[in-house]
């Protein structure tokens, strides 16, 4: 269980809270507040992993007025106990509420968007104290993850879904009542004579004619309200039925979009060994190296499901050493200097994401950001905040894209 995660936090000094219980529980209710936020928006939940691990932090980042907002709603003095550095008060709200998220969430979508964002800048950016609680929490998140990918990679790679056809006619035809069957028996009912079991007590004055005139036009006015009762209501159950089959096969395709050919891994392994992107529709060898990276991450985002084992990393990197050489694939640059490189060769990137001056941004919006010139490289590598000075090698920059690329997805981008 990780909803223990901010203790955790308090016991290694990493926040001081002062005595009593009351401002521990003032926390957790603000992350409960944030939790319900990020539920609702995949997209801010994004946001808010890539502050989790620390690092450079505008002054005027969104997630972290989420965090003064929902603290305030539950301890409005918290500025008495806090009044200058916030900053690590609102890190563990947003650990306590992330930690709430996976932990309860039955979709492991959200557990893969905060692994898939953090694990990458655990090494660059958690301090010595703070390793460990990061390192397990994402470690238990990882595991999670890799299973959710691996019951999908084990399953047949083309669904054979039922191809349901309705024959409308037929699904349309009401039952009939039987009119005279039900004549008799109102016979037997009223009088002694009819079916077995009659009534043996006879109307004085009536005749043989009042009880067959009284059997036959009783069934006429039963028969015809009972089908007037199933020509409704038969259609109804049939457009239900049908609507629950559509809704039931549409949640199957969701669930395996992107899994599109019963040849996936060979069809990742031709990929790997012809070394051609099929969207920039040229060899990775023929473009320059920190392209190579954007693209080769890219192209594989978009070859595989929304979940992939960790073997399929393994994969990235192990195309790219075989793209570029071992050497120009182990070298590593700065994020501002694989930003610079990327811009250089941008034909074909765009980016609809929104980035914005002193936002913080995972690495590939600071790429296309940089791509597209809606920010320089400077600004752009700051904003992740990644140290200026961190080195990078090129192949795991690729996988650090491609995860990007796979944490979009999950949060209902392309």
């Amino acid at each position: 269980m990780q909803s223990d995660i901010l203790q955790k936090f308090l016991n290694q000094g990493l926040l001081d809270l002062g005595e009593g219980t009351d401002k521990f529980d003032y926390l957790k209710a603000a992350a409960g507040d944030l939790a319900k936020r990020f539920i609702e928006d995949r997209r801010s939940l994004i946001r808010g992993s890539s502050l989790l691990l620390g690092g450079e932090l505008g002054e005027t980042e969104p997630i972290l007025e989420l965090c003064k907002d929902a603290i305030t709603t539950h301890w409005p003095t918290y500025r008495s106990r806090f009044p200058s550095k916030t900053t690590q008060l609102f890190r563990a709200t947003l650990l306590q509420a992330i930690a709430r998220i996976t932990d309860e969430a039955t979709d492991r979508s959200y557990a893969a968007i905060v692994f898939y964002t953090t694990c990458g800048a655990l090494p660059y950016l958690a301090t010595e104290r703070e390793d460990a609680i990061f390192r397990e929490f994402l470690l238990s998140l990882g595991e999670g993850v890799e299973a959710e990918a691996a019951s999908i990679w084990a399953l047949p790679r083309s669904l054979p879904l039922p191809n349901i056809k309705y024959d409308d006619e037929g699904a349309s035809a009401i039952p009939g009542i039987d009119a005279n069957v039900l004549k008799e028996a109102l016979k037997s009912a009223a009088g002694p004579s009819g079916l077995a079991g009659a009534n043996p007590n006879w109307p004085s004055s009536n005749t043989p004619e009042w009880l067959e005139h009284f059997g036959q036009g009783s069934a006429s006015a039963i028969a015809a309200a009972v089908a007037a009762v199933l020509k409704n209501i038969v259609p109804k159950i049939v457009a239900q039925s049908r609507s629950d089959n559509g809704t039931a096969i549409g949640a199957i395709k969701d669930m395996f979009a992107g899994v599109t050919s019963d040849n996936l891994r060979a069809d990742i392994l031709y990929w790997k060994e012809a070394l051609f992107s099929p969207i920039r529709r040229v060899s990775y060898r023929q473009i320059s190296p920190d392209s190579a990276v954007y693209w080769a991450a890219r192209d594989l985002h978009c070859r595989v499901p929304r979940f992939h084992p960790q073997s399929v990393e393994c994969f990235l990197r192990e195309t790219i050493r075989a793209a570029l050489g071992d050497t120009e694939a182990k070298t590593e640059l700065t994020l501002e200097q694989f930003c610079n490189g990327v811009a250089q060769d941008s034909e074909s990137i765009s980016n609809t994401r929104d980035v914005a001056l002193g936002q913080r941004l995972t690495l590939l919006e600071a790429v296309e950001g940089s791509a597209t010139k809606r920010l320089d490289a400077h600004a752009a590598s700051v904003q992740t905040g990644i140290p200026a000075q961190t080195v990078v090698p090129r192949d795991e920059l690729a996988v650090w894209l491609f995860r990007d690329f796979q944490v979009w997805r999950l949060a209902g981008g392309e």
